[in-house]
């Protein structure tokens, strides 16, 4: 058969569309290859216990069970719909290979449902995908009720207090035990002359590897001292005899209670030991000051009958006029109370402004409010019937931009303690909104602060010839202003009258008339209102002064200013 030139070129055209499509076929055929693969995910540790931040370890097992070899096949792992990691393998035919990955941050206890998917953005085309998931669930168990005091003998005790943390609070806690050694309701909590355990402490928040902890500690009428911690995250057995191993301590590992327990001999009297148990890396310090033959391990391997728990929280909380106190409008983030001769709460809280702690504690038998010292040497703030004496601690490290505000004030019951920590550029408000908090409560019977002379504030006249010294400077938290009372010198060769004094953070609109004549080389005592203007309860660290005075009948006027002290 003979074809013509024309049916030549259209059989050629047709021979050329048929393989390209064949090409095009195998192409696609190449990009969407078909595999057969199986996915198995098992927990290494499957016979532990699993409660809240305790390791798991998982292997996946991926198979090629195909005849093909498989590149870059992509394995995605999952908590919960979660991913977590991703991986890549490539397999030979009916080979297989093994991916280990681990698990920690389990939050609360639940079930939590874990996946591995081969090829989990369905790129490959796999011929049975109900074999590519391996999956494996965890039911993680609630961890022990945290009583503290189970892990401490509770007979015999002279004086106690039990915490409870969440990370910052802790870390503060640390901070404030550190840079103000003078102030004891932080030193007690987190120092009290441990060893041991709290440089533990310092360490793993370093690490970042704790998430709440609990703990107490208790003196004994024969003067020993026990401590404990329960800390729950990742802080495990592990951590902690890392940790242990930097201070060249003799260390051992005994057993109790079927837990493996880290046993470090401090020194003829004290031990520290460290376990995990149901749900909480556990700490003790034993200081034994009798000698005896007891030592941490003795608190490790019991269960104590906890007696002292409920009582303490429960002798603030039954007084309905304690309700309220502590700070609102702001996150918790730790919380003590103390039992003794008397008992004592506390609470710290976070916000945008600082650190802030409230402490309450009763007064003992032998409290006598009538000769309490009602002189403040720092800035009295009033708030309805409550007045407030707040002064600046002293700090181990003058250079710290923070300052710790202590506010104080007193009933016959009750004696109210309030700490800021806060930017310097803030401190001034402390007391104020010390005064605020406390007056919200309608407690009765409050101590009246009387202000004393103190170089809590400064001033000074834009003149040499007139110079003058606060006497006190009282704020009333509940408008912001305050009532200042200066002693001025007259400098000059004559005497003078002071006709009006004005104080305000921006300008003079409102002058307190005076009408005081003062002779040369002499002083003037005059009090007057200080405005804090439209900055409402804020109090400020500088005011303006306006003094007008008559000197050989003229009538003069200086500025000046009434600074806080830095």
């Amino acid at each position: 058969m003979s074809y013509t030139r024309q049916e030549i070129i259209v059989y050629a055209v047709i021979f050329i569309i048929i393989a390209s499509g064949v090409a095009i076929y195998a192409s696609g055929a190449l990009t969407n290859q078909s595999i057969s693969v199986s996915v198995r995910l098992a927990r290494l540790n499957a016979s532990q216990i699993t409660y809240p931040y305790q390791l798991s370890r998982f292997r996946v097992y991926v198979n090629n069970t195909g005849n093909s070899q498989i590149k870059g096949l992509v394995l995605e792992t999952y908590v919960n719909g979660k991913q977590l990691q991703t991986f890549t393998v490539s397999l030979q035919p009916k080979m297989g290979a093994e991916i280990n990955f681990t698990y920690d941050t389990y939050p609360v206890n639940g079930t939590y449902e874990f996946q591995a998917i081969a090829d989990p953005a369905h790129l490959l085309d796999v011929q049975n995908r109900s074999t590519a998931t391996g999956t494996y669930s965890i039911a993680v168990s609630p961890p022990q009720v945290p009583d503290v005091y189970t892990s401490i003998p509770n007979a015999n005790v002279s004086v106690t207090q039990h915490f409870s943390f969440l990370p910052n609070g802790l870390a503060a806690s640390l901070y404030l035990s550190n840079m103000y050694k003078n102030q004891n309701i932080f030193t007690e909590l987190t120092d009290n002359n441990s060893k041991l355990l709290f440089a533990t402490f310092r360490s793993l928040i370093v690490s970042r590897a704790i998430n709440s902890t609990s703990g107490a500690y208790i003196k004994y009428k024969n003067s020993s001292t026990a401590y404990t911690a329960w800390i729950q995250g990742i802080a495990n057995l592990s951590f902690i005899y890392a940790i242990a191993s930097t201070f060249n301590f003799p260390e051992s590992n005994v057993t109790t209670q079927g837990e493996k327990t880290l046993y470090i001999k401090l020194d003829n009297e004290s031990s520290f030991c460290a376990k995990y148990d149901r749900g909480w890396t556990k700490l003790f310090e034993y200081d034994n000051a009798s000698r005896s033959a007891q030592t941490c391990v003795t608190l490790a391997s019991t269960d104590y009958n906890s007696t002292i728990t409920g009582r303490t929280l429960s002798a603030l909380t039954n007084d309905t006029s304690l309700q309220g106190y502590f700070y609102h409008n702001s996150t918790p983030i730790g919380f003590s109370v103390t039992a003794g001769n008397a008992t004592g709460a506390m609470e710290m809280v976070d916000n945008r402004y600082g650190i802030f702690t409230g402490y309450v504690r009763e007064n003992q038998p032998t409290f006598d409010f009538s000769a309490q010292n009602l002189t403040c040497q720092g800035t009295v703030s009033v708030a309805g019937n409550v007045s407030m004496c707040t002064n600046k601690v002293a700090a181990l490290n003058s250079s710290s931009a923070f300052v710790l505000m202590n506010s104080t004030a007193f009933n016959r019951n009750h004696t109210f303690t309030m700490y800021s920590l806060v930017n310097s550029s803030t401190s001034s408000g402390a007391g104020q909104n010390d005064a605020y908090l406390l007056s919200s409560l309608g407690v009765n019977g409050l101590a009246q602060w009387t202000p004393e002379t103190t170089n809590y504030f400064t001033c000074s006249f834009n003149t040499t010839s007139l110079s003058c010294n606060p006497k006190n400077f009282t704020i009333n938290a509940s408008t912001g202003n305050a009532i200042a009372k200066l002693v001025i010198r007259n400098g000059f060769t004559g005497f003078i009258r002071l006709n009006s004094i004005g104080c305000k953070f921006f300008s003079s609109d409102e002058n307190t008339l005076l009408s005081t004549v003062v002779p040369a080389g002499n002083n003037a005592t005059v009090q007057f209102n200080c405005r804090a203007s439209s900055l409402g309860s804020i109090v400020l660290p500088s005011y303006n002064l306006y003094l007008n005075y008559t000197l050989d009948n003229i009538v003069h006027s200086v500025n000046g200013t009434l600074n806080e002290n830095s």
